[in-house]
């Protein structure tokens, strides 16, 4: 009987926490091991992870590929463009919009808790529009798009200031002193 009993105790053990010879079912993460999150729809210690999204691990943990939570060391081993604080190497779960921290470099927080590329044509490099929250890299000169507002495609891919009424597209006419399109009514 006692045989039995230990043998099942060992099956129950690969999944549950283990107390006083008692399988007990967890309710927060640290009563899982290895670094492993708590299943609380099951109540039990998750044994595998997603190395594409870190599920499985607690947070601040990453998954290495081979189902192992493990510690960060550099920005790219965190998923969703957070930020490896290398202080106590954990990977940070949560960002500020108001300064950005918790992003990798060249990202930046849209206020929701998602390390994104931009939230404004501001936020892009060379006057660029940001659209869904990425960084447009090209440009049409038929209508501007991919530029961010009031900046012209020069047909190479290039978004540039105005520098005559013929840059600009539709009711849009160049204000020479600030070399932005503008609406032509707004003008007058």
């Amino acid at each position: 009987m006692f045989h039995l009993h230990r043998l099942q105790f060992l099956r129950m053990q690969r999944r549950n926490l283990c107390y006083n010879l008692h399988c007990v079912e967890c309710t927060q993460d640290s009563h899982c091991s290895d670094n492993f999150e708590c299943n609380l729809t099951s109540n039990t210690c998750e044994n595998t992870c997603s190395d594409a999204d870190n599920s499985g691990c607690q947070s601040g943990f990453v998954c290495d590929g081979a189902d192992n939570c493990v510690q960060c060391t550099q920005n790219s081993d965190c998923n969703g463009n957070f930020e490896c604080n290398t202080t106590n190497n954990t990977y940070e779960a949560t960002c500020s919009a108001t300064d950005n921290s918790g992003c990798a470099p060249d990202f930046v927080c849209d206020g929701a808790d998602n390390c994104v590329e931009c939230v404004s044509d501001a936020d892009c490099d060379d006057n660029f529009a940001c659209n869904a929250n990425v960084c447009e890299t090209t440009c049409s000169a038929t209508d501007d798009s991919g530029c961010a507002a009031n900046y012209v495609c020069d047909g190479a891919d290039n978004c540039v200031e105005c520098t005559e009424d013929s840059d600009c597209t539709g009711n849009f006419e160049c204000d020479t002193i600030s070399q932005t399109c503008e609406d032509s009514c707004q003008l007058c």
